[in-house]
């Protein structure tokens, strides 16, 4: 696991989805961490600031591996089951309505069609062992569309059953456009005009890194609700008749993200390995971690001048110490990459940036939430 990724090794992360192109660098404690999670089958939590980097670092193995990426945001709402399975009654319900108008022809994939009496009422039509389309199209596997944890767990199953739901509202598949060679890809762009998830049926992975982003979002109910599938590697669903997703010869890396915002479960604790991502708290090594990463970002670019890094990581450092005095929330390397990002759009030259700096840096760093006006 991750056997050619050395600390200190970059790489270009391709856009997915809404996650737009960047770069990433691999840090020692950070390939151990997936490595011991890997090796022993636990999911790794990651834990620290606010734009630390805890979600990329997923979506950098996912592209290092050649393993789809697999990532689902959590909120206040968020249920177990949304991470298993949706199944849409509402949609069934419409369906079912659809099916008791007269007049309506009923076309369904693969197993014959409906017409029309004189009266305008429904007759099916359909072989005699066959069971009647109405009961056909209303079945559950129309509405049941998989959740990240079954393409995780399972991945021809989830596969099977993404196409197998007509009218359910879908998730979002996995990403796996990285995990193909380049004609592989080619072919599969060519027939996305046919069959919109062509790349999903020319893989069949040996691995899938599933991101659960944010979990102390969610209220207790949610990180003990995972509790079966961290132990067993499946759950169940009461919507088919088979009841059961089971774990393939896949290896899936769950990762999962928290900004310790609410304290989470000890039982769902226990099942993790734990990585936690400190901002160092001397000065001179903090400020020089920042710029490594600033370097990292943007020092392809002509316009990226190493004194504007230094420049902005200083005045980073100095926010931060006055935030955490007062009780606010404290910038981080997020923010810090924000601003030297918009500088550089702003200004070229290097003298240019400097002063620009002047006039942005709060704009940036200032988090306060309470101000009297």
């Amino acid at each position: 696991m991750l056997n050619h990724i050395q600390p200190g090794d970059e790489l270009d992360l391709d856009p997915m989805g809404t996650w737009r192109g960047t770069r990433h660098i691999f840090e020692k404690k950070a390939i151990w961490a997936i490595r011991a999670a890997c090796a022993a089958r636990r999911p790794l939590l990651i834990q620290g600031e606010p734009g630390c980097g805890k979600s990329q670092l997923a979506r950098a193995v996912a592209q290092a591996m050649k393993w789809p990426f697999i990532s689902t945001v959590i909120h206040h709402r968020s249920e177990c089951t949304d991470l298993q399975w949706h199944f849409d009654a509402v949609a069934r319900l419409g369906q079912a309505q659809l099916l008791s108008q007269p007049g309506v022809t009923v076309f369904s994939r693969n197993e014959g069609r409906s017409t029309t009496d004189d009266d305008g009422h429904i007759r099916e039509v359909h072989s005699e062992n066959e069971p009647p389309i109405r009961e056909k199209r209303l079945a559950a596997e129309h509405f049941l569309a998989p959740g990240p944890l079954w393409w995780a767990v399972n991945w021809a199953s989830a596969r099977a059953q993404f196409r197998a739901c007509d009218f359910g509202i879908q998730s979002q598949p996995p990403h796996v456009r990285h995990c193909l060679d380049k004609k592989l890809k080619e072919e599969a762009i060519q027939n996305l005009s046919d069959e919109p998830y062509a790349m999903h049926d020319r893989i069949n992975p040996t691995g899938r890194v599933l991101l659960i982003d944010e979990i102390d979002k969610a209220n207790a109910d949610l990180p003990n609700g995972l509790l079966e599938v961290l132990d067993n590697g499946g759950f169940s669903i009461p919507y088919l008749s088979k009841g059961l997703v089971t774990p393939d010869k896949g290896r899936p890396l769950v990762i999962v993200t928290t900004n310790r915002e609410r304290t989470l479960p000890p039982a769902f604790m226990r099942r993790c390995f734990v990585y936690t991502i400190k901002m160092d708290e001397d000065p001179e090594a903090f400020k020089s971690w920042l710029v490594a990463r600033g370097r990292v970002h943007f020092g392809k670019y002509a316009h990226c001048h190493e004194e504007v890094l230094r420049e902005c990581a200083h005045q980073l450092w100095k926010f931060r110490k006055e935030a955490i005095s007062q009780g606010q929330g404290k910038p981080g390397q997020g923010e810090y990459l924000d601003l030297v990002r918009a500088l550089m759009e702003i200004e070229t030259d290097k003298e240019q940036q400097r002063k620009r700096l002047k006039d942005l840096v709060e704009f940036a760093f200032d988090k306060s939430q309470q101000v009297d006006l």
